[in-house]
């Protein structure tokens, strides 16, 4: 627990869900996973959770993020949330299929 930062997501005073943020080097940061109960999702809770992620790392230039390859779902999310897929990983002794998604921020335009 000491590596990474967790935060909860609460709505109306009530946990649903939460997350967990590791540095990774300097600028660069994993989401090791976001959960939101499955009676409130559906309602931009996890977008909102995101957006706050990001404020809350404001020089954070690189994010990354693994995702079973099953799992449409998170697969849609994180992309909905400016994630574009890098990688896909197979550990046959594992048997893990997962996609590696990265998010990088650009700065912004000046204009």
């Amino acid at each position: 627990m000491r590596a990474g930062r967790y935060y909860k997501i609460m709505v109306d005073r009530q946990v649903v869900g939460g997350f967990i943020v590791f540095p990774r080097a300097i600028r660069e940061y994993e989401l090791g996973r976001i959960f939101i109960h499955a009676g409130s999702q559906d309602q931009r809770i996890g977008t909102q959770a995101m957006e706050f992620m990001f404020e809350e790392f404001p020089l954070a230039k690189i994010w990354t993020v693994g995702t079973p390859a099953w799992n449409q779902r998170t697969r849609h999310f994180y992309e909905k949330v400016g994630f574009e897929q890098v990688e896909i990983r197979y550990d046959p002794g594992a048997g893990w299929d997962g996609v590696i998604y990265r998010r990088v921020v650009r700065p912004a335009s000046m204009t």
